[in-house]
């Protein structure tokens, strides 16, 4: 958990798949650049 998120890495670095659960579905949030500032990161999962 990142963010209040769920996080896996792609394989094509450097991006990451940001989501979340709900019942019995994942929702993708964000695909996101990690080169990214990690404020400027959150302040895009919290929209």
């Amino acid at each position: 958990m990142v963010h209040g998120h769920h996080r896996m890495i792609s394989r094509v670095f450097p991006y990451a798949i940001y989501y979340k659960f709900s019942d019995n579905t994942a929702e993708v949030r964000a695909v996101i650049d990690c080169r990214r500032h990690p404020d400027w990161i959150e302040s895009q999962l919290q929209g």
